[in-house]
């Protein structure tokens, strides 16, 4: 949707967050061109391609599943409490010694 790099990949992690979190809550057409967007990292033109839609098409959809994931997280703030959580117990386990510490680093991926 952008074409800095930078930004795109910025933007990217954090709809992917989001879309794990909320992804349930989008249309399949809204979550399919999203996940091909931040994960397969496609541009529009690939996605159109996949979808039988247009370029504008899908740009359209992104926007949508960008705003509903973005008012969700406004409302809700699921993914900032998972952050949240998993800072936290990262802080938990750079105190525990070593070998509790990697049991817990492997229940933290797994979050």
């Amino acid at each position: 949707m952008t074409d800095n790099s930078e930004d795109r990949l910025s933007r990217s992690v954090g709809l992917a967050m989001l879309l794990d979190v909320y992804g349930a809550m989008l249309s399949e057409e809204q979550r399919t061109a999203l996940e091909l967007w931040c994960s397969e990292d496609l541009s529009l033109a690939e996605i159109a391609d996949i979808c039988g839609i247009t370029r504008a098409g899908v740009r359209c959809r992104l926007l949508a599943a960008e705003k509903i994931l973005n008012e969700l997280e406004s409302k809700l703030g699921f993914a900032k409490k998972t952050d949240e959580l998993r800072d936290a117990l990262e802080v938990i386990a750079s105190t525990l010694h070593e070998t509790q510490a990697e049991s817990l680093r492997r229940i933290i991926q797994e979050l």
